[in-house]
């Protein structure tokens, strides 16, 4: 269905929410559109690409940005780096968790960016960088060693960006994160047990878990170095979190497969 030619009043009524804003670019529209005390942003209208709660900004609305943020159990980053901004739900979670911690973030789209910036709470800090670039190109000039944590969550109006499903996006990942550094990634499905991505994974990584989303997604999580203890103790380390941003861990946390002993 065409709606490139639909007023904002026409689209607030088809997709049953206000159409605050507007705007296009050279891939697509990009709609933030209100329901309530929830605001949404989307490329296309079909699939949503963040949902905030305006009265909880730092809450994850979305199961799999939860289920994302569970990385955050098995290290304590200095630096984080966020590849894919959206409308900021993991920048605002981060920021929220770590008081000091620093976060580059990478987003292909400058009208994302303001976006983010103008409706979705993005917090203003020197803390938070964010720079307009591919991440491919990004992840090539990054020093080696820079960053405890990536969480790479690139997706368009249809999918997944290709860079991120690909062996080479792993070894430059692996390449920068530092020695306990931990790499999170949000899957649209389960790769394939002989696909690159996940052979490079297990191969580079002494740690690789796999947590399916009740929604769809799955998210993998893959660690430089081998974790001390079961992976159950690391629990209790995000119990903490869940009153700070307002969301519960432990019915994801133990839908985590271990795939690196496997």
């Amino acid at each position: 269905m065409n709606l490139v030619n639909w007023t904002k009043d026409e689209l607030s009524e088809f997709l049953g929410g206000k159409v605050i804003h507007r705007q296009h670019d050279i891939w697509s529209d990009i709609l933030v559109i209100d329901h309530g005390s929830q605001r949404v942003l989307t490329f296309d209208t079909i699939y949503e690409q963040s949902r905030m709660d305006r009265n909880k900004p730092a809450m994850l609305v979305h199961n799999y940005t939860r289920a994302m943020i569970l990385g955050l159990a098995f290290v304590k980053p200095e630096h984080v780096t966020i590849l894919g901004l959206g409308g900021g739900c993991l920048v605002r979670a981060v920021h929220a968790l770590f008081d000091e911690a620093v976060l580059d973030v990478v987003e292909l789209r400058q009208a994302v960016a303001e976006i983010a910036q103008q409706y979705f709470m993005l917090p203003q800090t020197p803390r938070i960088q964010v720079t307009i670039s591919d991440a491919k190109q990004y992840l090539k000039k990054q020093v080696t060693a820079s960053t405890d944590m990536i969480f790479a969550d690139m997706y368009d109006g249809y999918g997944v960006h290709p860079f991120q499903m690909q062996e080479r996006f792993i070894q430059q990942c692996h390449r920068t994160l530092t020695s306990s550094g931990w790499l999170v990634i949000n899957c649209h499905k389960l790769p394939d047990f002989d696909s690159p991505i996940l052979v490079s994974l297990i191969s580079l990584f002494k740690e690789v878990f796999v947590c399916p989303v009740p929604t769809g997604n799955y998210i993998m999580y893959a660690g430089k170095s081998e974790l001390s203890a079961s992976e159950q103790s690391y629990l209790q380390q995000i119990v903490p979190f869940q009153s700070k941003i307002h969301t519960k861990f432990e019915f994801l946390f133990n839908r985590m497969i271990r795939l690196s002993h496997c």
